[in-house]
């Protein structure tokens, strides 16, 4: 796991400014900000970068996903590519902010699917990804989306956050 900063400020407010107020501009910052991160550690590159994806009624109702938006940024610094398209969100779960341990690992169980096709056989062939998220709290998502990965054969799987709360 890597995780840029810790969820403070000033990166709290920018990730709060990235989701809710639509301040596309900051998930630039935060991408080249994790490339950085993950650069300085000196870790074998992942042929992908998937970001956790949002389920459509959330992307219909945010107009863009987050965690995409940095992978891209990200992705350009590190020259790797971004697949947003191999992982489906089929679960629309309850927003986490105010949930405990376990009723996150509940709340987003079986809420992914590998995109059959083109995406998976991509995917399948890189064979190292990582899943690219703004912040990680529990890690319950990040594991979830790890578990859903390795079940369709990837494999190795990292993840890459720019913060993790204290």
């Amino acid at each position: 796991m890597v995780a840029a900063f810790r969820y403070e400020y000033p990166v709290d407010e920018m990730i709060r400014r990235l989701k809710y107020q639509g301040q596309i501009v900051n998930a630039r910052v935060l991408g080249v900000l994790l490339a950085q991160a993950v650069r300085e550690r000196g870790l074998a590159l992942p042929g992908l970068l998937v970001p956790v994806p949002l389920h459509a009624a959330r992307l219909s109702e945010r107009g863009f996903n987050q965690s995409s938006a940095i992978a891209r940024h990200a992705g350009r610094m590190l020259d790797i590519p971004v697949l947003g398209a191999a992982v489906q969100r089929i679960r629309d779960t309850p927003s986490q902010t105010s949930l405990d341990v376990n009723e996150r690992r509940r709340n987003v169980a079986h809420a992914f699917r590998v995109v059959e096709g083109g995406p998976a056989r991509r995917l399948l062939a890189v064979r190292h990804v990582a899943i690219v998220d703004d912040v990680t709290t529990t890690g319950s998502t990040l594991a979830e989306l790890r578990g859903t990965l390795l079940a369709a054969g990837v494999e190795r799987v990292e993840a890459w956050s720019v913060a993790r709360t204290p």
